[in-house]
């Protein structure tokens, strides 16, 4: 049977032998000695990470532009920035003329909707019980954010300027998850899928050459972190109808099967963080 691994950033991530790698943003580049053992390697990124390098040459984002431009993969999907013009064909541009060879597909808001309800087969934006616990003022205030993006997603005048609109980090899947449902969609339901680097704790830390980087607390004053239960509902839509396996302990509940025998505890040992 085909296995495909599905790569985060987090630090100390186990590989399992596969034949394909689908890493998520600069993974592919963080871990570039394990991913070059795999014959296909595929990076999913956001081009709204990769913008931010513009401005940050010199701090994480530059890092991960570089590991990016530098890992050579087979080819990348990249994921379309929202409510942003310019910034997706401005980061196109930025890798073809900066030496970046591998072929580009880019998914555009609507295709990244499309390709989230098709294969998790659930609907868009992504709200869990989790979200009506939060403190009422933010409640309300994502139910506005909510109503402002379905007025947008069907408005021709925003479409008209070329401005696509997303939903809140909160209620969209991660682009881990993104790179497990763009193997899903490139594999089908005959391939065994495997996550490592994917967890939902320290999603703010990042594997770079054998030291931890921290990034910006994006979830600081939001209550619900971005992402994290959008990634949990969408795991668990998926492990019914495909071979879900980890190399993460934490995602081990929302696998298929628990695959205890993918732990070598040894392999687990992460490298001295530098914060």
């Amino acid at each position: 049977m085909k296995r495909v691994i599905v790569l985060g950033s987090k630090p100390g991530a186990v590989f399992l032998p596969g034949d394909a790698v689908y890493a998520a943003n600069a993974a592919i580049g963080f871990y570039a000695a394990d991913v070059g053992r795999y014959p296909i390697a595929v990076n999913v990124a956001s081009a709204l990470v990769l913008r931010k390098s513009f401005d940050d040459s010199a701090g994480l984002y530059g890092r991960k532009w570089r590991a990016i431009v530098e890992a050579a993969p087979s080819r990348m999907v990249l994921f379309a920035a929202p409510d942003a013009r310019g910034c997706t064909a401005a980061v196109h541009e930025a890798l073809t003329t900066g030496g970046y060879a591998a072929p580009i597909e880019v998914c555009s808001v609507r295709d990244r909707i499309e390709l989230v309800t098709s294969v998790s087969r659930l609907r868009y934006p992504i709200v869990t019980a989790a979200a009506f616990r939060q403190p009422l003022a933010i409640v309300l205030d994502d139910a506005r954010r909510l109503a402002r993006f379905a007025m947008r997603r069907h408005s021709a005048r925003h479409a008209a300027v070329g401005c696509e609109t997303d939903a809140p980090g909160k209620f969209r899947p991660s682009t881990g998850i993104l790179a497990l449902l763009v193997a899903i969609r490139d594999h089908g339901p005959d391939a065994e899928y495997v996550l490592a680097g994917i967890g939902l704790e320290g999603r703010n830390l990042h594997q770079a050459a054998g030291n931890i980087l921290a990034g910006k607390d994006r979830a600081r004053g939001r209550v619900l972190p971005p992402h994290i239960c959008a990634d949990i509902a969408v795991l668990a839509a998926l492990r019914d109808r495909y071979r879900l396996r980890t190399t993460e302990p934490e995602l081990e509940p929302f696998m298929t099967v628990t695959p205890d025998a993918y732990r070598p505890a040894a392999a687990l040992a992460l490298p001295q963080a530098t914060l």
